[in-house]
């Protein structure tokens, strides 16, 4: 028998081809002068699947696309009603300092397949709005990125604003301005770490200031934002106790040390499964992220207390971040003394000695006064010069 047959026409049925239909996928609000995603759902209503299906966004006078982001977005194929007869294109834009109202988004859509050229095309209004006001020491909840935030620097305080990224990899940046010329300020820590920015009052002018979150990777999620100010302690004070909620992220203090000190730091979890993270910022902070603390520790686990051995190199107002990494709940009770004062008593005595010994020969971080992860002869050395040269 013939390896071929001729092929007729029965049987077959004349099709129509690709038929586009197209949505937008926007956020509810886009803010001046942030970064913003732009989505549009491409479906085929047709009888055949779409090819090298090609998605233009054409943008209102001003917007631009992010660095690395085109114009034109590919769909490899949408089927045709079958199992997922939808495609998504999507593009992170710049925002500029002037949109105002409600711009339009267009987009067009092509496609050749089977030797015919199909198309289809779209548009979409998108909201400006302004930027949300954030109260002192309150956890907002949010599920929109490309927002901005406000929020009030004072004078001769630390300022926070704090994000749980929750799932996705959001980023923060800072600025004076509501839509800055320049490049959003405060280093970001990445992943879905919680992050922070700190502004130092002290040497920054006093006004309003903006946070600026947007989404890096990940799909856009729940995420909570918190801005507080620094809690004033002294040194050897009675400790300071919070209690922490799921959403909570930051709790700020502020202490004034002295140059060549040697000056533990201390965040006791009293109860509960909160996991804190120490952040020490000195007084030439500026407009700083997570990831530029002076000093961090972050050696525990949820439940777990962590402490901080620190000598400044200026005398000054410090900043000390005390992080929630887990949304854990529970209690924590924190503190800054003398490093020599070993017990925490409020004085410096021969019982410092001891019990630093009796840690030390235990092999207690608590004794690794040095802070290079072991506790070691040197340490022994440390403590002793501490103990005295007092406090």
């Amino acid at each position: 028998t013939d390896p071929y047959a001729l092929a007729t026409e029965e049987n077959f049925s004349e099709i129509t081809g690709p038929a586009f239909t197209s949505s937008a996928l926007l956020p509810d609000e886009a803010h001046p002068g942030a970064l913003t995603v732009v989505r549009v759902i491409v479906g085929n209503s047709g009888d055949a699947p779409a090819h090298n299906v090609n998605v233009t966004l054409s943008l209102p006078a001003g917007w631009t696309f992010a660095s690395g982001v085109t114009a034109t977005q590919t769909i490899p194929v949408i089927d045709d009603g079958g199992f997922l007869p939808i495609g998504i294109a999507e593009w992170t834009v710049n925002i500029p300092c002037s949109a105002a109202g409600s711009p339009t988004l267009n987009w067009t859509i092509s496609s050749s397949s089977y030797g015919m050229n199909f198309s289809g095309n779209g548009s979409e209004t998108i909201a400006i709005v302004s930027p949300v006001a954030l109260a002192e020491n309150v956890s907002q909840t949010f599920n929109e990125v490309g927002k901005v935030f406000s929020f009030a620097v004072t004078s001769n305080e630390f300022s926070f604003v704090a994000i749980n990224p929750r799932t996705a990899d959001l980023d923060m940046r800072g600025s004076v301005l509501a839509c800055p010329t320049a490049t959003w300020a405060g280093s970001t820590f990445g992943g879905t770490t919680r992050d922070f920015l700190v502004v130092n009052g002290y040497s920054a002018a006093s006004g309003t200031n903006y946070a600026h979150v947007f989404r890096f990777s990940g799909d856009v999620p729940t995420y909570d934002v918190e801005f507080d100010r620094g809690f004033d302690i002294t040194i050897a004070s009675s400790p300071i106790n919070n209690t922490w909620e799921s959403t909570e992220v930051v709790e700020p203090y502020e202490v004034n040390l002295i140059s060549g000190r040697r000056y533990k730091i201390n965040a006791v979890v009293s109860t509960g499964t909160v996991d804190p993270s120490l952040h020490l910022f000195d007084p030439g902070t500026g407009y700083q992220g997570r990831g530029t603390a002076e000093a961090t520790r972050n050696l525990g686990g949820p439940g777990a207390s962590e402490f901080l051995y620190f000598t400044p190199t200026v005398t000054g107002v410090h900043a000390i971040a005390l992080i929630s990494e887990n949304g854990g709940t529970g209690t924590t009770a924190f503190s800054v003394r003398c490093g020599a004062d070993y017990n925490g008593t409020g004085g410096i005595t021969v019982a410092d000695i001891f019990d630093f010994l009796n840690d030390w020969f235990a092999s207690s971080l608590q004794a690794d006064f040095n802070g290079n992860g072991t506790p070691d002869v040197a340490d022994i050395f440390d403590f002793l010069n501490a103990w005295f040269a007092g406090c």
